[in-house]
């Protein structure tokens, strides 16, 4: 698509302006193909056609990933980000691995998007272990700049955002919460949030 065409531009001989260009159409087109698939995937869960594929999943892995992902866009303002495994935590689960990856990617890059010069820490625990069944707690916790009582309230409706200024600094749809909180049913959980304006947020999930 358009990305694997900028790419390809972008090895030709250019001059910075051009290459600045590119640079804006390749950001522009990944943004939007974010902003599709979210809306499909929206669009799916109401309509009753999205289906969980679970599988065997090593818990550590998935965070590995998750790190690999976000190190680099934390180091970019500062932050740290890290995760700690209880250890009564099950090494494998049994769960839909892609969908969890999006819930987790979704509100640490929130946490990173809200926090400069601090961190973000990922936890995860148990709340409930039998030999067939386990309920997961997961908390991803920031030093970022906090939400409000009144704006807590908002925050997963689609398409919700908590003011104008808000949007204009940090970007995005307001969808990411609002799936995020759909998976998490879809996984017989739910999820929430614990904040404070000025001392930071701890968005929690529980599946």
């Amino acid at each position: 698509g358009v990305i694997g065409m900028v790419d390809l531009l972008c090895d030709s001989p250019l001059n910075e302006d051009q290459k600045d260009y590119l640079q804006t159409i390749r950001k522009s087109s990944e943004t939007l193909l974010h902003i599709l698939n979210d809306i499909l995937d929206l669009a799916k869960i109401e309509a009753g056609k999205m289906v969980l594929h679970s599988a065997d999943l090593v818990i550590e892995d998935l965070l590995d990933r998750l790190m690999s992902l976000f190190t680099p866009i934390a180091h970019q303002k500062g932050n740290k980000v890290t995760y700690v495994i209880e250890p009564n935590v099950p090494k494998v689960v049994l769960a839909d691995e892609t969908r969890l990856l999006q819930i987790l990617s979704n509100l640490t890059s929130n946490a990173l998007k809200f926090t400069e010069n601090g961190t973000v820490k990922i936890s995860v625990s148990t709340v409930h272990l039998t030999e067939s069944n386990v309920d997961l707690k997961v908390r991803v916790s920031d030093s970022g700049i906090g939400i409000s009582p009144k704006d807590l309230k908002k925050l997963f409706s689609a398409f919700q955002q908590l003011d104008n200024s808000t949007s204009k600094n940090y970007g995005g749809t307001g969808l990411g919460l609002a799936i995020s909180r759909e998976f998490c049913k879809m996984m017989d959980g739910e999820i929430g949030v614990e904040s404070e304006e000025g001392k930071g947020s701890t968005f929690w999930l529980r599946i």
